[in-house]
C-alpha cells in the first residue's frame, strides 16, 4: 500500500548509483545503454534486484549512506483526512517496513534519456508489512475512528495471518508461525484455491539533465508511484483507548472494507511517498554522473 514500489524503485536507484560511485561488487551487472532494447531492460531488472537484495542488512559497504532496507526505517508519515466514504486523519511513527527483499521481483525497465528523461519500472513483493506507531482520528462509513497504538499494515498474497503477526511475537515462535503459513500456501495450490498477486507497482522517475564540474547529473522533478495490492490486512491495537470490544469489531470492519478503504486513501498515500522518494533520489542521482550510472552507447 505504500511505496513499497517507490521503496523498491528507489532502492534499485540507489544500488545503481552510490555504489557504483565508491566501487561496484563484482557480483553486480553494468548494464549499457549500447545493449538491444530488450536486453537493455532485462539487465537493469536482474542488476536492480540482485542490487537491493544484497542491500538487506546494509553491511556490504563503508558509505555511510548505504543503510540496511530489512526493515527500512522511515520516521514519519501524516496523511490529512479526505473527502468521501473515507475521512481519516493518520499519522505514523517508528515505521519499520519488512519484506521489501523477500522474493522481490522488478521488470520492464524502461530508460529514455535522449529524447526527454524518463525513467520506469513495474515491481512487486510477495508480501511488504508496515509496522509503526499510529494515531488515528476521523470516520469510516459514517463510523467513527479514533486511537493511538501500534500498527500493522500488511499487503500480500495468499492468507497474511501468519506473516503480519511476526513482528509482535517472541523471535523463537517465528519458524513455527513460517512453517505453518508455508504449509498453508502449499495447500492452497493444491487445492487450486484463488491465487493473489500480492502488492505490485508501478514506477515513473521525471528527470532532467544538468551539467556539474564538466559532467552530467540526473535530476528527479517528479518521482510517480502507483500501488496495486491484491490484499490488505490492517491490524490496529488500543482503538477506542484499549476498548477490546469495540477495538476488535472496529478491526474487522475495517478489514471487511479494506478494499474500500485503500482506494480512499490511495492517493494521499502515493503522493506522500513520491515526495519522500523524490526528495531521497536526487541524494543520490546528485552524487555520481549519469554516464557512471548508465554507460553511454
Amino acid at each position: 500500500m505504500w511505496n513499497m514500489s517507490a521503496i523498491k524503485f528507489f532502492l534499485a536507484v540507489i544500488s545503481l548509483t552510490t555504489v557504483i560511485a565508491v566501487e561496484l561488487p563484482k557480483n553486480w551487472e553494468v548494464c549499457s545503454r549500447s545493449l538491444p532494447e530488450e536486453e537493455f531492460s532485462k539487465c537493469l531488472d536482474k542488476a536492480a534486484r540482485d542490487a537491493v537484495v544484497s542491500l538487506a542488512g546494509g553491511e556490504n559497504f563503508s558509505v555511510p549512506t548505504i543503510f540496511p532496507v530489512e526493515p527500512l526505517l522511515v520516521d514519519n508519515v501524516k496523511i490529512g483526512g479526505s473527502q468521501g466514504s473515507v475521512s481519516l486523519k493518520q499519522e505514523y511513527k517508528n515505521i519499520k517496513l519488512y519484506g521489501l527483499t523477500k522474493d522481490l521481483e522488478i521488470h520492464n525497465h524502461h530508460l529514455e534519456l535522449d529524447n526527454g528523461c524518463l525513467l520506469t519500472s513495474d515491481s512487486f513483493n510477495p508480501q511488504v508489512d508496515f509496522v509503526a506507531d499510529y494515531k488515528l482520528d476521523g470516520k469510516v462509513l459514517l463510523l467513527p475512528v479514533r486511537g493511538s497504538g501500534k500498527s500493522n499494515i500488511t499487503m500480500c498474497k495468499y492468507i497474511c495471518l501468519y506473516y503480519s503477526l511476526i513482528p509482535y511475537i517472541n523471535f523463537k515462535f517465528n519458524m513455527l508461525f513460517l512453517i505453518i503459513t508455508e504449509i498453508c500456501v502449499y495447500i492452497r495450490q493444491l487445492l487450486l484455491f484463488e491465487y493473489l498477486d500480492g502488492l505490485k507497482s508501478h514506477n515513473e522517475l521525471a528527470c532532467e539533465k544538468y551539467k556539474k564540474n564538466g559532467e552530467t547529473y540526473l535530476k528527479i522533478k517528479k518521482y510517480s508511484v502507483t500501488f496495486r495490492p491484491d490484499k490488505v490486512k490492517l491490524n490496529f491495537d488500543n482503538l477506542f483507548n484499549g476498548d477490546k470490544v469495540i477495538g476488535t469489531q472496529l478491526n474487522t470492519f475495517m478489514n471487511e472494507n479494506a478494499d474500500l478503504l485503500f482506494k480512499e486513501l490511495q492517493g494521499p498515500y502515493e503522493e506522500t511517498f513520491s515526495q519522500v522518494f523524490t526528495k531521497l533520489s536526487n541524494e543520490v542521482f546528485s552524487r555520481v554522473p549519469m554516464n557512471k550510472i548508465f554507460p553511454p552507447k
